[in-house]
This record gives structure tokens, C-alpha cells and sequence, in this order.
């Protein structure tokens, strides 16, 4: 809620999208405070070493 994004430093966000039968992951930095970040949505992969972020892709542009 708006409350809790005022309170904290930092937001990420985690998509889940459905296309065309195919299950879709986006990770997207919505606040950052301090920083500058990247804005876009980056598709992201979760494996058994973790959670790799494809930092050179964009999921869907303007989004």
C-alpha cells in the first residue's frame, strides 16, 4: 500500500505474466531511495543457484 512505500528504502517488484500459454517472470525496481536504478522491466529466471536476472533484456518496453 502507499503507506508502506513511504516507510521503506526500497521496492522491487515481482511479475508473473501468462502470454500465449507461456509463464512469463518480471522484475522491476519501482523506488530506490538514494540511488539511481533502472527502470525497466527485466525478465528473470529462478534456478537451483538462485535468481538470475537477464539485466541486457527487456520483458516489454514502457511497461
Amino acid at each position: 500500500s502507499d503507506i508502506e512505500e513511504y516507510l521503506v528504502s526500497g521496492v522491487i517488484e515481482l511479475r508473473v505474466i501468462e502470454e500465449r500459454g507461456k509463464t512469463l517472470r518480471g522484475i522491476k525496481i519501482i523506488k530506490f531511495r538514494g540511488s539511481t536504478f533502472d527502470e525497466e522491466l527485466r525478465p528473470y529466471r529462478i534456478t537451483s543457484k538462485g535468481i538470475k536476472v537477464y539485466h541486457q533484456e527487456v520483458l516489454f518496453h514502457g511497461v
